[in-house]
């Protein structure tokens, strides 16, 4: 009968610093079963679920997906004088990512209370462009549905 084996036990003895033969030997299991396949595996799982700020999707060729609130501290990190290569060594972001980034969160002061964000001025441009169409529509109305004076 195979003896069942406790991986979470293994890796907190591996994690407390035990080596692999010694554990082996305490829990009577085989070295050739403990480390190199599963319990290596394990450790990756676990590592993968500790990180913290971004999550890996299931293809690594795919894109790394990152918080907005992650986004943002980069951005005020940027803002406050680290240059885009600092940035890019220490977190491992892309120029274009981090470009994009500072371009959507940057915020702009208007006033000494009001702040602004690149997003909310693009709403406010978009807001604007419609309001200026419906005003010539208007004019347009009004210059059709007013009568003139014939008096020439």
């Amino acid at each position: 009968m195979a003896k069942k084996i406790n991986v979470k036990l293994i890796l907190e003895l591996r994690s407390a610093g035990m080596g692999r033969n010694a554990i082996a030997a305490s829990r009577h299991i085989s070295k050739n079963w403990m480390y190199p396949k599963k319990v290596d595996k394990c450790v990756r799982i676990r590592d993968k679920k500790k990180q913290k700020g971004k999550t890996h999707m299931s293809n690594k060729n795919s894109p790394t997906k990152y918080s907005e609130e992650f986004k943002k501290t980069i951005v005020t990190l940027y803002q406050s004088g680290k240059t885009y290569a600092e940035i890019k060594k220490e977190y491992g972001i892309s120029s274009s990512a981090l470009s994009n980034w500072v371009r959507k969160y940057s915020q702009v002061q208007v006033d000494e209370d009001t702040v602004l964000t690149a997003q909310q001025i693009k709403a406010l441009q978009r807001r604007n462009a419609e309001l200026e169409e419906e005003n010539l529509i208007l004019k347009k109305a009004i210059a059709i549905f007013t009568p003139h004076s014939d008096r020439d």
